[in-house]
C-alpha cells in the first residue's frame, strides 16, 4: 500500500461512486428485459457492492476520500449509506442530465483531483483508476476510460468540466465520440485510458464471469452464476 502510495504526488483527492438504489424496475432496464427486474436488481446490488469495495480500498491506499452519489428516488439518504463500507461516504446526486450531475459530484467531492466512475464495471481493475489519477497529476485537463460500447466508465477532473459534459447525447453508443469532439472545439486536450467495459448487455455479463476468475468482483460473479444458472 506505500509503495502505491509513493507514486502520486500529494494533494487531495477524492473518487466517486455514480449509482443508485438497487431497486427492481429502477435498474438495469436491459438486463431486466431478459432476466426480470428483481433478477436486475439483484445483479445491480452486486455490481454495486463489489465497486464500493474496491473503491474503499484504492482510497485508503493513495489517501482519497470515497464517495457514493447515489440518485435516491425519493429515499432518505440512509438508505444510500447502509449500502456503503465504512471506507465510504454517502451523498445525493443531484438533478439534471447525467453531465449536469456529475459536474455536481465533481463539486460537493471538494478535492483538487476527482476520479468518477460508474456503478456497473465492477471488474474493474483498481489500477485504472491509479492511473486516471497519474495523468491529473501529470497536468491532464481530463482523463477519461472509453469503453467498448462508445461511452466510459470513469473520467477523472482537476477542476470544473461543464463544457466537456454540454451537448452530449447520454446513453447512446455516441458519448465518447461526442466528448471528443466537444474537447476539441473548446481547445482541450483530453487524456483517454485503454478500452473498458459496463455491464448493460446480458452478453456483458459472459465477460464478467471470465475476468472475475482472478478473484476481481466476488459478488457480482456469485450474482451472475447464480442468474445464469451456474
Amino acid at each position: 500500500m506505500s509503495e502505491v502510495r509513493t507514486q502520486l504526488t500529494p494533494t487531495r483527492r477524492a473518487i466517486v461512486v455514480m449509482g443508485r438504489l438497487p431497486l427492481p424496475g429502477k435498474v438495469k432496464t436491459r438486463l431486466a428485459a431478459r432476466f426480470g427486474p428483481e433478477a436486475a436488481a439483484r445483479l445491480y446490488a452486486a455490481f454495486l457492492e463489489d465497486v464500493l469495495v474496491l473503491v474503499e480500498a484504492l482510497a485508503e491506499a493513495i489517501q482519497a476520500e470515497a464517495l457514493f452519489c447515489c440518485a435516491l428516488d425519493g429515499a432518505p439518504l440512509t438508505e444510500a449509506a447502509a449500502l456503503c463500507p465504512p471506507g465510504v461516504r454517502a451523498i445525493p446526486q443531484g438533478d439534471g442530465d447525467l453531465g449536469t450531475r456529475m459536474e455536481q459530484a465533481r463539486r460537493d467531492a471538494g478535492a483538487p483531483h476527482v476520479v468518477i466512475v460508474g456503478s456497473d464495471a465492477p471488474t474493474m481493475p483498481r489500477e485504472r483508476i491509479f492511473q486516471a489519477f497519474t495523468k491529473l497529476d501529470a497536468g491532464a485537463a481530463a482523463v477519461f476510460g472509453p469503453t467498448v460500447d462508445g461511452g466510459y466508465d470513469l473520467v477523472g477532473l482537476p477542476g470544473p468540466a461543464g463544457r466537456l459534459f454540454r451537448g452530449i447525447p447520454w446513453s447512446t453508443d455516441l458519448v465518447m465520440s461526442a466528448t471528443r469532439a466537444t474537447a476539441l472545439q473548446v481547445g482541450l486536450h483530453i487524456e483517454e485510458l485503454g478500452v473498458g467495459y459496463d455491464l448493460d448487455e446480458p452478453e456483458d455479463l459472459e465477460r464478467a464471469l471470465l475476468d472475475s476468475q482472478d478473484g476481481r468482483a466476488p459478488r457480482t460473479r456469485a450474482a451472475i452464476r447464480a442468474v445464469l444458472g451456474r
